[in-house]
């Protein structure tokens, strides 16, 4: 059994359906407040809030290395299919970092799948990227990095960020202080933020 409500258009030249579900068992209830007028919205008004949807990863291990080139933090990625066209994806992260070296430095560098974003102008020496430097090889930074990106992307694809890390003298840490027991928790949150 099939329910409608039918609203003709004032005028007579269309309509809009409110149509019941398949099954009693899925019965649905819209109630409208009486306190005053509204208007009803939708998926696709301007009004309806731009937070559409977010994702997590959690990293609760740590990752270390003293190679000089770049490479790929492990876990310390995040995947996310927008739900809408022309979306942005905005990016929190934050991590533990530490240094053997005292005058080391650490570079983050963050990818949209195989490409660079969020680059500073100087592309060469020490400003080149992301680069952290540790006040301290005795203790384990707090580190955080926030950015809105702007994708090109067809509706369906799934976008992944990743972090990826390199230093310069010395072996680079993540999420521990200079390889012993303490180890913290990182997260890279995406959240689709409507156009």
């Amino acid at each position: 059994m099939t329910a409608k409500i039918k609203l003709n258009a004032a005028s007579g030249g269309g309509s809009v359906s409110i149509q019941a579900p398949s099954s009693s068992s899925n019965d649905r209830i819209i109630t409208l407040p009486d306190i005053a007028n509204g208007t009803l919205l939708t998926n696709q008004s301007t009004e309806v809030g731009k937070h559409l949807q977010t994702v997590q990863t959690i990293k609760n291990d740590s990752f270390s290395t003293s190679s000089t080139s770049y490479v790929d933090i492990t876990g310390f990625s995040v995947s996310i299919t927008p739900s809408q066209a022309s979306s942005k994806i905005l990016l929190l992260n934050c991590c533990g970092i530490s240094t053997t070296g005292g005058s080391s430095v650490i570079y983050m560098n963050l990818l949209r799948g195989s490409t660079a974003i969020a680059q500073p102008s100087q592309s060469t020496g020490f400003s080149s990227t992301a680069t952290i430097y540790p006040e301290s090889v005795s203790n384990m930074e707090s580190w955080s990095f926030h950015f809105l990106d702007t994708p090109t992307y067809t509706l369906g694809d799934t976008i992944t960020y990743k972090w990826q890390t390199k230093g310069y003298t010395a072996t680079q840490y993540i999420n521990n202080r200079n390889g012993n027991d303490i180890v913290r928790v990182a997260t890279m949150i995406a959240i689709e933020v409507g156009a």
